[in-house]
Formats: C-alpha cells, structure tokens, sequence
C-alpha cells in the first residue's frame, strides 16, 4: 500500500487595492511612492500650491499636504505659524497656563534670596 502526499501551495497573498491619495485611483507597484505614510502616484506627488511635480527629496509636508520646498518656506516659515490657515487657532491666540506671579510677589521672593545668600 502507498501513501500518495499531494501538497498544495497556497496562493501568494495580494493586498488589497492602493489608492492614491490625491486622486483616489488604484496604484500599481510600479507607480508607487509613499511620503509620510500616504501612497501616491509618481505623476500625483505634487505640490498643492504650485502644482510642481515632487520627488522624495524635494518636498515638505503640513497638515497631509505636500509642498514644494521654496512654497513651503514662502507661506509657512516667512509668518512663524505652521497653524495659520489651515483652520487652527494661533499659538498666541492658545489659552496660558503658565502662573501668574504679581510684582509684590517677585520682591518678596528677591529679598528671600539675598537673606538666604
């Protein structure tokens, strides 16, 4: 009597379809680039303001929006607030937490510490 062992392979796993996050199509491997964990088309991965084709070393990133560098700087950097436009309060507009110490005070604590020393 023989024993006949069939193995079966299995079928290499694909994953599911892709899809570029600018334009909401499938990508194919070929076409793939990923920047900040989003994928895009090589032809997609552009800059939003200008429009210009990106690469993986020429661009900068805000809020899930890709830019070019030189953009970047001119409508982020030149103003000093990341946050400016895009729906988010200014960092001077943010409530302080920090204490409050009244002018009395800070003498009282001066003159401690030259009586400490």
């Amino acid at each position: 009597m023989f024993c006949v062992f069939v193995l079966l392979q299995e079928k290499p796993r694909t994953n599911p379809r892709e899809t570029c996050i600018a334009c909401q199509k499938t990508v194919y491997p070929l076409e793939r680039l990923v920047a900040d964990q989003h994928i895009y088309h090589k032809i997609c991965f552009r800059c939003v303001h200008c429009n210009t084709k990106l690469s993986l070393g020429n661009y900068a990133s805000l809020h899930n929006n890709v830019y070019c560098k030189p953009h970047f700087s001119q409508l982020f950097k030149a103003k000093g607030n990341y946050d400016e436009g895009f729906g988010h309060r200014p960092h001077k507009e943010l409530k302080c937490h920090c204490l409050t110490v009244s002018p009395s005070t800070i003498q009282h604590s001066i003159l401690c510490i030259i009586f400490y020393l």
